[in-house]
């Protein structure tokens, strides 16, 4: 989000399309591994002038995106969190659906 003041909110749903990075510079560092010019120093260079900067990498690094509304704490707490994209109702309504699964030989399960 462009609004800076919202960064120190909790709730992390005023725009679309960002995300947030728990350790930015290791990630980065670590995308940029195979480019030597652009070590931690430089990393920070580009930071410190405030202006954006795009890096190309040699090799697309794909991207895994998990939207959770329940986790577990290390201590083996149950967590629950807002469903703010509504995503919950349908994922139950698909577990809840019958399942067919062929086997080799025609053969199925069903349940």
């Amino acid at each position: 989000t462009p609004s800076r003041g919202l960064f120190d909110r909790a709730e992390r749903t005023f725009s679309s399309g960002c995300i947030r990075v728990d350790q930015p510079f290791e990630l980065a560092e670590l995308l940029v591994a195979d480019q030597p010019q652009w070590d931690r120093a430089a990393l920070d260079q580009v930071t410190d002038s405030r202006k954006t900067r795009r890096i190309l990498l040699k090799d697309p690094m794909p991207v895994l995106i998990l939207y959770l509304t329940a986790s577990i704490d290390p201590s083996g707490r149950i967590l629950f969190y807002k469903d703010v994209y509504d995503r919950d109702a349908l994922l139950l309504e698909a577990l809840n659906e019958d399942v067919r699964i062929e086997l080799p030989g025609g053969s199925d399960l069903t349940g």
